[in-house]
Formats: structure tokens, C-alpha cells, sequence
């Protein structure tokens, strides 16, 4: 029997993953839509103390999986790092667009804070 390996304050645990469809949506009908030019964020309060965070990359956005799960690792890594910065009592869902694929890490990182940066659901201290 393995024995359980203790949470890193750093890591991204399960339950700030939003995990139904019912759930998603939910958040895409009534959720407030924030516009970048490779992603489209969603996000709408919840009742928790934290944020939870969706991520959707269909194939339209590349027929390659390993290409759209580059694309989700890129942004849970980002989500990941942020943690802090990010709006606690929030649900957010990231849907991504064509060429997202292409994108680096710090480009990534740019269009998704700069754009929450911008509407304001991102607490100063983010400059990381």
C-alpha cells in the first residue's frame, strides 16, 4: 500500500477542477464572457473559497490530441502558478480557439492574464 504523498500549497488539487458537463454548460449559458484573440474565458461567482477552473480545447481547434493537451497543460500550468493571484469564489472556464496550439507558454500566459488583468479579476500582485 502506497502511502500519500503531502499537498504542496503550490500544486492545483482536484477539487479546484470543475468536472461535469452539466457544470460547463451552466457556466457557458450564464457566465460572464471575456474575449482574448486565442481564448475565450468564462467566469461566474460560486459559493466556495476558491476558484475552480475548466479547460475545453475541441478538435475544431486542432484534429491532433496531443496538441489540444499541450494546450491544456499550458493553461493548468498557468492557472497553477497564479493560484494566488486568481479570483477565490470563482468559477472559471477557459474554451480555446484556433491557433491556440501555436502559442507558447509566454504567450499563453499574456493573453489569459492580460485579459483577466484587464476586466479586473486579477489581484495585483500577479507580475510573476
Amino acid at each position: 500500500m502506497a502511502q500519500e504523498q503531502p499537498m504542496s500549497s503550490n500544486c492545483f488539487e482536484k477539487h479546484k477542477h470543475i468536472r461535469t458537463r452539466r457544470e460547463i454548460v451552466r457556466l457557458q449559458h450564464s457566465g460572464r464572457k471575456l474575449h482574448s484573440k486565442h481564448f475565450i474565458i468564462i467566469l461566474e461567482k460560486n459559493q466556495l473559497e476558491h476558484f475552480r477552473l475548466a479547460i475545453t480545447v475541441s478538435t475544431r481547434v486542432d484534429k491532433r490530441a496531443v496538441a489540444r493537451n499541450r494546450v491544456k497543460r499550458l493553461i493548468r500550468e498557468l492557472f497553477r502558478n497564479h493560484q494566488k493571484s486568481l479570483p477565490a469564489g470563482f468559477d472559471i472556464l477557459v474554451i480555446a480557439r484556433k491557433d491556440a496550439p501555436s502559442l507558447s507558454f509566454l504567450e499563453t500566459r499574456r493573453q489569459l492574464l492580460g485579459t483577466l488583468s484587464h476586466h479586473g479579476f486579477l489581484k495585483k500582485n500577479s507580475s510573476s
